[in-house]
C-alpha cells in the first residue's frame, strides 16, 4: 500500500510587537491522507518512527477524537476549512469546485491579521478547485509519480514549508 502524503499547512503569525494587541497564537493544520491516528507514536504506537510529529503533538492543542465528515481528499478539506458539510457546499466529492461565495478558514484568519500559506502533496486539492483563496502563499508543485496521478513526496513539500518560512534553508 501506498501512502500519500499531504500536508496542509495554515501558518499564522503576527507582524511585528506591540503591547496593544492581544497575543495571536500560530495556527497549523496538518492533513496527513490515508494515515491510522492509532499508528503514530504520540498516541502509542511504537513501531513507527514519527518524532517529529511527536514532538510537534507534545506542546500543541490536538483533537483526539476529531472524524472527518467524508472519505475523500478534496470534499473532507472543503468541510473542515468551512465548518459545512460537503453536501451542502457541492463539494461531494474530487473535482467538484468549491462554490466562490462559500467562505473559508483561511479568509477569515486573513482579515484578523494573520498571514496564511498552504502547501499541499496532491492535485486533489490544487488551486483549480477553490481552496486556495485567502492564503497569502498557495504552493502547489508537483510532479508525476505514477500514471495520471500528480503528487510529490513528504520531504518536497516539507522542505518548501521551510523555505518559506526561512529562504536561507533552500
Amino acid at each position: 500500500m501506498r501512502l500519500i502524503f499531504l500536508l496542509t499547512l495554515i501558518f499564522g503569525f503576527l507582524g511585528g510587537c506591540s503591547t496593544q494587541l492581544p497575543r495571536r497564537d500560530n495556527v497549523i493544520l496538518i492533513t496527513i491522507d490515508t494515515l491510522r491516528a492509532d499508528h503514530l507514536g504520540y498516541n502509542g504506537y511504537e513501531r513507527t518512527q514519527t518524532t517529529h510529529l511527536d514532538a510537534l503533538a507534545e506542546e500543541s492543542f490536538r483533537f483526539s477524537h476529531a472524524f472527518s465528515t467524508i472519505n475523500t481528499t478534496l470534499a473532507s478539506h472543503a468541510a473542515m476549512l468551512t465548518g459545512q458539510f460537503p453536501q451542502a457546499i457541492g463539494v461531494p466529492r474530487n473535482s467538484f469546485p468549491l462554490p466562490n461565495d462559500v467562505p473559508l478558514l483561511q479568509e477569515m484568519l486573513k482579515e484578523e491579521g494573520y498571514t496564511t500559506a498552504a502547501f499541499v502533496s496532491a492535485v486533489a486539492l490544487c488551486s483549480r478547485v477553490g481552496l486556495q483563496r485567502g492564503f497569502d502563499h498557495f504552493d502547489e508543485t508537483f510532479r508525476l509519480d505514477k500514471g495520471d496521478q500528480l503528487e510529490r513526496r513528504a520531504e518536497t513539500t516539507v522542505r518548501a514549508v521551510l523555505t518559506w518560512l526561512d529562504p536561507t534553508v533552500a
